[in-house]
């Protein structure tokens, strides 16, 4: 696609022979529709995502002739975790249970802030035209807090060390951004 995408941009093309040293082939190149992706930049960029996927995964990818909207879009969140980019998306609530610990419980009952970063590592199941990519995440919840603290408050007061409790979570004041990031070893 590199290839063709120089080629449209230039008028007269020459193909050498290179053990002879001589010219072979000389002539002028005539700009043609385009009739693939939105671009030849964006199909460079395609292919770019699958190569880096395939490398990553040691797995050879078949592209089907029809792509899906939610295959690209896991391709590219594949192919931006594996670069080293973040996945960023909004999020609206977080339900978690937590086991009850002194730890948590002096969090809860005698909070410094009633906002919190959440964090936890996950295995996010991808299917890319028919193969199934297990990734490795942290979730980041950037600003979070319990959506009803004084309720969680009483709740958490009452339970022991020990007991096993929900908490459901929604944005803080610092907005509803989550983030996803490759987990490596």
């Amino acid at each position: 696609m590199k290839v063709i995408k120089a080629l449209r941009q230039c008028t007269d093309i020459k193909i050498y022979l290179l053990e002879k040293n001589e010219e072979l082939l000389r002539g002028y190149f005539k700009a043609w529709e385009y009739t693939g992706f939105g671009s030849i930049e964006d199909e460079i960029a395609f292919y770019e995502q699958v190569l880096a996927i395939e490398k990553h995964f040691h797995k050879q990818l078949k592209i089907p002739a029809t792509i899906s909207a939610t295959e690209i879009e896991s391709l590219e969140y594949v192919s931006e975790l594996i670069r080293g980019g973040v996945c960023v998306a909004e999020w609206n609530t977080l339900t978690c249970s937590f086991n009850i610990e002194e730890e948590i419980k002096e969090a809860f009952l005698n909070p410094s802030n009633k906002e919190y970063e959440i964090q936890f590592s996950t295995t996010i199941e991808a299917d890319l035209f028919g193969n199934k990519l297990l990734v490795p995440v942290r979730r980041i919840y950037i600003c979070a807090k319990p959506e009803n603290y004084k309720k969680l408050k009483q709740k958490i007061e009452v339970l022991d060390v020990g007991d096993s409790t929900k908490v459901t979570f929604v944005p803080g004041s610092g907005g509803n951004r989550v983030e996803d990031r490759l987990l490596t070893n």
